[in-house]
């Protein structure tokens, strides 16, 4: 079976204002003997916080081990709304102060601060290097490059499929994997391309076509990842867009060894059939 590589990984969460929308983290009471029905109501009215604030918030209550649940109210802000919902908020916050000692609120928020200034600076830096790396694919692209094919089939759903390498004075500039499988142990159809600089990689773009039986209808999946020094910065999936870190990948992965194709034979040894 022809099979895709892909990451886990950590997307924001995004918040319409027109409605009612709860997140919850639940976990495990702090404190022995505390009350485990309570919980911190975080009841939000008017405008949002910017984008990726939620991401900081949620990973530090769950750092803390908080039972949280956040509602929100929308843009109308009604009165006495507030109240209703975080009426038993200083209940909780009171075993917090004896779980986490005094001043644990201003230490949470101040938490959450640094953390939400991280990961805005991590989206800015993943956004200016998928720019740069755009223009770099887009080079790519343009270029008269020197193309060696390897036609492949295998005995795990791939009908018919050729990788094609392009190169420019024998260094790998791009990698090309286009097929179509007998959509039950393969996709319905792919098409992946790989760019490299400077013997990196640095753009990777799967789609791949399969029949969702639940739907009984055709599906695109589609996989954009940006690399910097085998670190991924950016990765766009099925049109959400997410900047992952500490993800990285190195020469075992499957992108780099099919630059060392020498001949079809090969392939067998890079995609190998799952056991079933």
């Amino acid at each position: 079976m022809k099979i895709g590589y892909y990451f886990c990984l950590l997307f924001f969460l995004f918040f319409s204002c027109d409605g009612t929308q709860t997140a919850q983290n639940n976990t495990a009471a702090g404190r022995k003997g505390a009350d485990s029905s309570l919980k911190w109501i975080d009841y939000r009215q008017g405008e949002l916080p910017p984008e990726g604030y939620y991401s900081a918030l949620d990973s530090t209550i769950k750092k803390w081990g908080i039972r949280y649940e956040r509602i929100e109210g929308g843009c109308e802000i009604i009165p006495g709304e507030k109240q209703r919902y975080e009426q038993h908020n200083e209940k909780y916050f009171e075993q917090l102060e004896k779980q986490f000692g005094m001043g644990w609120r201003q230490r949470f928020d101040q938490e959450v601060r640094i953390l939400d200034s991280i990961l805005n600076n991590s989206t800015q830096i993943g956004l200016d290097h998928s720019s740069r790396i755009g223009k770099e694919v887009k080079r790519i692209d343009a270029l008269k490059l020197k193309t060696k094919s390897y036609p492949y089939s295998n005995k795990c759903g791939v009908m018919k499929a050729s990788i094609v390498i392009y190169s420019e004075n024998n260094t790998v500039k791009k990698i090309t994997d286009i097929g179509v499988g007998d959509d039950d142990r393969a996709a319905s159809s792919w098409r992946y391309a790989y760019y490299f600089e400077n013997g990196l990689l640095i753009f990777s773009e799967e789609m791949r076509r399969y029949h969702n039986n639940e739907t009984n209808r055709e599906d695109l999946d589609k996989i954009q990842q940006y690399y910097t020094d085998n670190h991924l910065v950016m990765q766009v999936e099925n049109g959400k867009t997410a900047y992952p870190k500490n993800v990285s990948i190195d020469n075992s992965d499957t992108r780099y060894r099919l630059k060392e194709l020498l001949r079809a034979s090969d392939i067998e040894k890079i995609y190998e059939c799952p056991v079933l």
